[in-house]
């Protein structure tokens, strides 16, 4: 936990001789601050007794300042093919000589550093398909001492993915055109079939009609003349009135009724029955316009 490594407390020098040396300490990334360095000079006498210690002048300090430079900003890594993503970023806002790169997959199967860059683009190759990557970039000034890093996640596909999805794509299209289409045969049939029947019920519902009205005109013909009409004849010398002996009005009847479907270009049987006494007359009109017989 100390930001600090190295450096010695104290040197003492037993001989009276001038001293020069050199202490070191060295300071971890992201411990920015000010450093100060104490130099005391300090003289021992031995009486015999005990020892004394005499300090020459007054301490002498050296202050250091240490600012590490910052993280790189706007970090971006986009996966070129399976195994390679080209990273990119900001550069540091405080002086920055070079930048590393360390990845990670996120399970521990993979994991490295490309080195030392100077640049502030680096693509990286030969990693593994399938893989979710962590990347980070830090900023490392001259004299070696690291900012933090700044960190992105990138997942690769798996090699052959990419075709694999779109053939997948494609048979998925392919099965629902055959959906439709099978769709669609299944409404024709199921249409060509109910007219067909319709038809056939219109011609049996067309024969049952003509049975019926020849029926009629058969029991109408047995019926004697003189039930048909009855004639009254009023006194001599006066006109003679003919008078039916009963009348019904006359009374039509459509088949098939209500709505006829057909295919466009056969032809329909439209029939009526009429019925009433004396036998009425059958006029049809088109439009509004009397049809003729051919």
């Amino acid at each position: 936990g100390s930001p600090v490594s190295g450096g010695s407390s104290s040197q003492i020098v037993t001989d009276r001789t001038e001293a020069t040396y050199i202490n070191e300490l060295t300071v971890f990334g992201g411990q920015n601050g000010t450093y100060n360095c104490t130099v005391t000079t300090v003289w021992e006498f031995n009486n015999e007794t005990e020892v004394e210690e005499i300090i020459i002048g007054s301490p002498i300090t050296s202050s250091f300042t240490v600012e590490a430079s910052t993280k790189p900003a706007n970090v971006t890594a986009d996966a070129v093919n399976p195994t390679t993503v080209d990273v990119a970023w900001t550069a540091s806002t405080t002086v920055s000589t070079e930048y590393w790169i360390y990845y990670a997959s996120g399970g521990g199967e993979d994991s490295g550093s490309a080195g030392v860059i100077t640049g502030t683009s680096y693509t990286l190759g030969s990693l593994q398909d399938g893989l979710t990557y962590n990347i980070t970039v830090i900023a490392v000034d001259g004299s070696h001492l690291p900012s933090e890093g700044a960190t992105v996640i990138v997942e690769l596909e798996r090699a052959g993915g990419g075709n694999g999805g779109v053939v997948a794509g494609v048979v998925v299209v392919v099965i629902l055109l055959l959906l439709v289409a099978v769709v669609v045969v299944v409404i024709v049939l199921l249409w060509f079939f109910f007219l067909r029947g319709k038809r056939k019920e219109d011609k049996e519902y067309a024969n049952i009609t003509d049975n019926e009205r020849r029926n009629e005109e058969r029991e109408y013909a047995n019926i004697a003349p003189s039930n048909r009409s009855n004639l009254n004849s009023t006194a001599p010398g006066n006109s003679v009135e003919m008078k039916p002996a009963a009348m019904k009005e006359p009374v039509i009847e459509t088949f098939p009724k209500g709505e006829i479907c057909v295919l466009e270009g056969e032809s329909v049987a439209l029939q009526v029955r009429v019925t009433g006494d004396p036998t009425p007359t059958l006029t049809w009109y088109h439009n509004g316009q009397e049809v003729v017989a051919d």
